[in-house]
C-alpha cells in the first residue's frame, strides 16, 4: 500500500479510555494523521491510552532532469507501540526528494533522503533526490521506520 504520488504521512490509531455517557454513546477509537511539514511534529499521549497502532508511508524519490520518469515510492510499515499517557511521540515524516532543473544535485528529501547524483560526465543532467524515511520515535529513539523511495534517473542524459 503505498500514500498517493508525491504525498507522505504516518497515522497513529489509539483506543480511548471507556466511559458511560447515557445520552451519546463514545467512540472507543481515535485517528490523527500527520502530513509533511519539514520538521518534527510531536504529539502527547492522552490521558488513558496504553498503545497505539501506527502506520507510516515514507516519500517519493524526485523525478529525473529531462523530463525523467518519477522516483520511486516510499516504504510502508505498520506496528503496535506500547505507551504511557503523557509519552511524547515525535512523529518526522518524510519529504519528497527534489527533482533537478539545472546543472549540479538535486537535494535529497527531509529526513534522510540521498542527494541525486551526475548522470553524465558533463554535468547536463542529474537524478532525482532520494525520497526521506517517515519515523517515530520516543526519547529519541526510533521506535518504527517507513523508508524513502530511490530517485529516478535523468532522461535522454548522453554520455561525452
Amino acid at each position: 500500500m503505498n500514500a498517493a504520488s508525491g504525498a507522505c504521512q504516518a497515522t497513529a490509531t489509539y483506543a480511548l479510555p471507556t466511559y458511560t455517557d447515557n445520552c451519546t454513546p463514545g467512540s472507543t477509537m481515535g485517528s490523527y494523521s500527520f502530513s509533511y511539514t519539514g520538521g518534527v511534529q510531536n504529539w502527547t499521549v492522552p490521558a488513558g491510552v496504553t498503545y497505539v497502532d501506527i502506520q507510516a508511508w515514507g516519500a517519493q524519490g524526485g523525478y529525473g532532469a529531462g523530463m525523467g520518469t518519477a522516483g520511486g515510492q516510499g516504504g510502508y510499515a505498520s506496528g503496535r507501540l506500547n505507551v504511557t499517557p503523557g509519552d511524547v511521540l515525535q512523529i518526522y515524516v518524510g519529504g519528497q526528494g527534489a527533482t533537478p532543473w539545472s546543472t549540479g544535485y538535486s537535494a535529497g528529501g527531509f529526513n534522510g533522503g540521498g542527494s541525486g547524483s551526475w548522470a553524465n560526465w558533463t554535468g547536463q543532467w542529474c537524478g532525482g533526490g532520494g525520497g526521506g524515511a517517515t519515523d517515530v520515535r520516543v526519547l529519541g529513539v526510533k521506535k518504527i521506520v517507513a523508508a524513502g523511495g530511490g530517485g529516478s534517473a535523468a532522461a535522454n542524459a548522453s554520455y561525452a
